[in-house]
This record gives structure tokens, sequence and C-alpha cells, in this order.
């Protein structure tokens, strides 16, 4: 696995359980960082490889045919080497972030995200309406649980 990770609860959405401290940026930190996700949430953890890269939001709704009602990008307000969309960051989202949407990216880009948020959602067995976050890194949309 590489460095860093980033350490959730299994059963959680929308941030709840993922906070600053869930980056995981050594090997020997990790067993602390899942003891402590177990300890507070009380369920299977899950740990990740971190993907640096755009934070997105793909929303889809309809059954037949699905289609893409827009793809909004979370941009840091401040810019570092590991940006985590967490619990604290949604809290004071403000002065944290911007929220463009549609996404400022290029059109193959989006094009790739979006192909992806569909296949994700028939494969999921989603209907009406849902939501699928990405990372995007080198142009490679990374499905977030």
């Amino acid at each position: 696995m590489h460095y860093p990770v980033i350490v959730k609860p299994a059963w959680e959405g929308s941030s709840k359980g993922i906070r600053a401290r869930c980056l995981v940026p050594q090997p020997d930190e990790l067993a602390e960082a899942v003891a402590s996700v177990c300890r507070d949430h009380r369920q299977p953890v899950l740990v990740e490889e971190y993907i640096a890269g755009d934070e997105l939001t793909v929303g889809i709704v309809g059954n037949d045919p699905p289609r893409i009602i827009g793809v909004m990008r979370v941009v840091p307000n401040q810019p570092g080497a590991h940006f985590i969309y967490s619990l604290e960051v949604k809290r004071d989202y403000r002065r944290q972030v911007k929220y463009e949407c549609p996404a400022e990216l290029d059109a193959s880009a989006l094009e790739r995200v979006s192909a992806a948020a569909l296949h994700a959602y028939r494969a999921l067995g989603c209907r009406d309406v849902s939501r699928v976050d990405y990372r995007l890194r080198d142009a490679v949309p990374y499905f977030l649980k």
C-alpha cells in the first residue's frame, strides 16, 4: 500500500467519520488511526490509498436511462499537499472551499468522470437520484466509497 492513506468508517457517508486525523502519512501511525475510528464508530474500517487530485461530485437522476445533471468540483481555498473534504471542512465550508458547478475541467476529463459515474450508478443498482464522488488524478477518475 502506498502512503499516505485514508482511514474511514465502512458504513458511513457524506464525510461522517472522516476527519483531518484520518489521513495517515506513514505505516507506523496506521494501527492507532484504525483503532480510533473503530472505537468512535463501532464498525469495520476502510483503509484506502490517498488520491491526490480534484474532488468531484457527480449528480445523477433517472432510471431508463439515468442522466448526469452536473459535475461539481470542490476547490480548497488554501491548497495544500493533502486536501481532504472532511467533516471539519464541511462545517466551515465558507472559509475552507469554493464550489465550481459546473466543474472547470477540460471536456475529456468531464466525459471520463461522467461515464464512470453512470457506470457506478448502474453497477450499484442506484435508482431515481444519486450523488457519486470521485477524485480525478492525471485524468483518471477514482471512485470514493
